[in-house]
């Protein structure tokens, strides 16, 4: 990680410490660490001019949010307990270590410098310590869905991570806008779709950021219930066979299709009528491939492949079922 860089300036001090005019107390913005890390608060201060028989300062203090975190005198070093084997104090340049941060070591770092002329030296930064994000889930609120009647909640979780960002991905598109039905809310933790369709499937992403890492959760694909449409008896497929066909098979032959989801069913009719001077074998053909049922792919999710033959004849009635 960059170094971040402290530079001392106070006008009167300039040819002292030999620094150029028009430079700030400290570098512009604040410094950003990661939880575990190490951090270094480096000064500016060019020592040509200092003391060369003796110490360069004659005191040195660091604060944190205006708290002791070390004292140096020649005398020897003062450390507060909470920095005890988290820092070290480089002397001679005034620079400071910090092993070890946590985000409880974000905010305002202070340094006072005394120069063996008693000129005071000080400046501020700030500092921003995040953690890592790791392991990002993201989990429906519900896996039963069905065509414009059901809605679906999606939460994003992770399990390490500070100071987070969420951007929600429906394959390569990112979802920024809020509409009546796909709503983004609670920080951008979750995700609602409203009355589902077909076409919301997804697969859908979390994308959890912060100013030192990212990770994306793994696509959800929402299973949404719809159809049966578009049924036609058309053959080839299920089909219900007349062995013999006589004078009595003739009628009303119905394939049905039911989905198990949505409890709707769709069905088709074929009516199949016996003329004089054909055979009966290719009367059987004629039957079996009318009544043959068909589903379209697109017919719908959760349809049952089986088929309810029925025929209608002189007021009576009877099912087969195949599956």
């Amino acid at each position: 990680m960059k170094r971040p860089q402290l530079l001392c300036v106070n006008a009167f001090m300039l040819a002292a410490l030999a620094l150029c005019p028009g430079q700030a107390a400290l570098g512009a913005g604040s410094l950003t660490g990661v939880t575990g890390g190490r951090m270094t608060f480096e000064t500016n201060l060019s020592l040509t001019d200092q003391n060369k028989t003796g110490p360069p300062f004659r005191s040195i203090v660091w604060l944190f949010n205006l708290n002791n975190i070390v004292l140096y005198t020649p005398a020897g070093s003062l450390v507060s307990p909470a920095y005890r084997k988290r820092i070290s104090l480089n002397t001679t340049s005034g620079w400071l270590d910090l092993w070890d941060v946590t985000v409880g070591d974000s905010g305002a770092y202070t340094v006072d410098i005394t120069t063996h002329t008693d000129q005071q030296l000080n400046g501020s930064t700030g500092l921003n310590v995040y953690e890592r994000v790791s392991s990002v889930t993201v989990t429906p609120n519900t896996t039963e869905l069905l065509e414009f009647s059901s809605s679906v909640r999606m939460s994003c979780q992770v399990s390490t991570g500070t100071s987070l960002s969420y951007l929600w991905m429906n394959g390569s598109s990112e979802i920024t806008v809020s509409s009546d039905r796909v709503q983004v809310g609670d920080g951008g933790t979750t995700l609602t779709i409203l009355n589902v369709t077909r076409y919301d499937q997804g697969p859908y992403t979390c994308n959890v950021s912060n100013p030192v890492s990212n990770d994306v959760g793994r696509p959800l694909t929402l299973t949404i219930g719809y159809g049966p449409e578009r049924l036609a008896i058309i053959g080839p497929g299920p089909v219900y066979v007349i062995a013999s066909v006589n004078s009595s098979d003739y009628g009303k032959y119905t394939c049905t299709a039911v989905n198990t989801l949505t409890d709707l069913s769709q069905a088709a009719d074929h009516v199949v009528s016996l003329k004089e001077n054909r055979c009966s074998a290719a009367i059987a053909t004629t039957a079996a491939v009318m009544a043959a049922c068909f589903v379209a792919v697109a017919a719908g999710v959760g349809v049952v492949v089986g088929v309810i033959a029925r025929r209608v004849y002189k007021k009576s009635s009877y099912e087969i079922t195949e599956l």
